[in-house]
């Protein structure tokens, strides 16, 4: 990351003052493309003690029924860093806590992590049967999962390997890829390899159609 100019630095202080006054978490702020890291705004914070910032960290969010059940029904559609991350909603290791504290909530979320498929990290899988058509066609083309996902709107290989070991039919979709781009590499070589035998045949008969009657016995 290039360093930043002072002009930059304050234009980022200032979207961060207002970004942290409408309810954005630090964090989710920082993981923003194209901004500063955290320890770098956290260094820029620490040269400017009078500036106007809102706690970097939220308050703490206590327990309720309602939450709890706001926070199993966004489940299925958000990732747990992505509820985290929302205004008015628990911070991460307060989640945690009590998941831990409270077995039918961390059951129910369990129950939605594995009827969507969703990987035990916390972050929201990006497999759509969309994707992954795309990604079984370039892997057709490339002939691996390496070569496919070398394209710039591919995701990278691993990401593929972890779909085909939640998603069966994904994975027996990749198969039949490597499997047709496997043939068609080959032929090629298997019709360059028939010709040479055809043309070896044909000169070998010619050569023995040359010969007196008396030597094509044998």
């Amino acid at each position: 990351m290039p360093a930043f100019t002072p002009a930059e630095r304050e234009t980022f202080l200032a979207l961060l003052v207002t970004r942290r006054a409408a309810g954005e978490s630090f964090d989710a702020i920082a993981a923003t493309p194209g901004w500063p890291s955290r320890p770098t705004l956290r260094k820029w914070l620490r040269r400017y003690p009078d500036l106007d910032v809102p706690p970097l960290r939220r308050p703490s969010v206590h327990w309720s029924a309602v939450l709890a059940r706001e926070i199993v029904e966004r489940f299925e559609f958000e990732s747990l860093r992505e509820i985290c991350a929302s205004p008015g909603m628990p911070d991460r290791k307060s989640l945690h806590n009590w998941r831990r504290a409270r077995p039918d909530f961390d059951a129910a979320l369990e129950a939605v992590r594995q009827a969507t498929r969703q990987p035990p990290t916390g972050r929201r899988s990006t497999y759509t049967d969309l994707v992954a058509d795309d990604v079984v066609w370039a892997v057709f083309e490339a002939g691996s999962i390496h070569a496919a996902c070398q394209g710039p709107d591919q995701p990278p290989g691993r990401t593929v390997r972890d779909w085909a070991r939640i998603h069966p039919e994904f994975a027996r979709s990749l198969g039949i890829a490597y499997e047709m781009a496997h043939d068609r590499r080959i032929a090629p070589r298997l019709a360059a390899a028939e010709a040479r035998l055809e043309a070896r045949i044909r000169k070998l008969t010619g050569q023995r159609a040359a010969l007196p009657p008396r030597l094509r016995r044998g």
